[in-house]
């Protein structure tokens, strides 16, 4: 079994200490480093050069909340919040975090939810592992960042004044290509245009409902004039879909 790469966002350096001392008594776990500012910290997250597998996230760091930086982590990274005021918990399992440990943690806590971090990774390592979808490096908007992209988690595409936006189930990326140009590099198996500023995953769709698409993630898309010909023919032909 590899060992599980934690990188530590924290403002006061003896919390940074405890967790690096904790980090240590457990074998299968590496610390790779740590960031006091959250603006380094959010650039080391989004490009993930570290291959990070756990992130340990204060909440309250100054000028950016730890709850604003995970709104940017790449999905593959496990979010483990900490602070020492439990009413963030709400909006940090809201942000898909994997746990949220009060300060100050004992031992025994930090190892309940580095438990829970390992069994996270598991199940992401055998998602990933049966996936047959098509990975994409996509060059996000800023400086010179990147993230990986899997089609299949991809719910629409969406072009926004000047920029595009890949819009995942918990987090949504920027980037500065048009959508004819991603419309030329994606899987047209999986993704359909169906208006001028809207590309969707066609496995993703849950029904439409007074002229808008209803994505899974509840999402109302509309639909173009015309985009609405080839939709309604390409889930008309889809032999999973009839009428009752």
């Amino acid at each position: 079994m590899r060992k599980l790469r934690v990188f530590i966002v924290d403002d006061e350096p003896p919390s940074l200490d405890l967790q690096k001392a904790l980090i240590s008594r457990i074998w299968w776990l590496e610390w790779v480093g740590c960031e006091t500012d959250p603006f380094v910290a959010s650039e080391i997250l989004q490009t993930n050069d570290l291959k990070i597998d756990i992130v340990l996230l204060d909440v309250e760091l100054p000028g950016l909340f730890g709850t604003e930086i995970a709104k940017v982590i790449p999905p593959e990274i496990c979010i483990i919040f900490s602070s020492a005021y439990g009413n963030y918990a709400l909006e940090a399992f809201s942000l898909n975090a994997v746990d949220f440990i009060h300060k100050p943690f004992s031992y025994e806590r930090f190892c309940e939810a580095m438990e829970k971090a390992r069994r996270w990774l598991s199940i992401r390592d055998i998602s990933a592992a049966n996936s047959t979808g098509q990975r994409y490096n996509v060059k996000l908007s800023g400086k010179g960042h990147s993230a990986f992209l899997l089609d299949e988690e991809v719910i629409y595409v969406e072009t926004l004044r000047d920029n595009l936006y890949f819009h995942l189930q918990d987090v949504s990326y920027k980037t500065n290509y048009s959508i004819e140009y991603i419309m030329q590099k994606l899987n047209n198996d999986l993704f359909l245009q169906v208006h001028r500023s809207f590309v969707v995953n066609v496995k993703k769709v849950r029904g439409v409902s007074k002229g808008n698409i209803i994505m899974n993630n509840d999402k109302e898309i509309p639909i173009g004039d015309l985009y609405r010909n080839a939709f309604y023919e390409r889930f008309g032909s889809n032999g999973n879909i009839r009428d009752l």
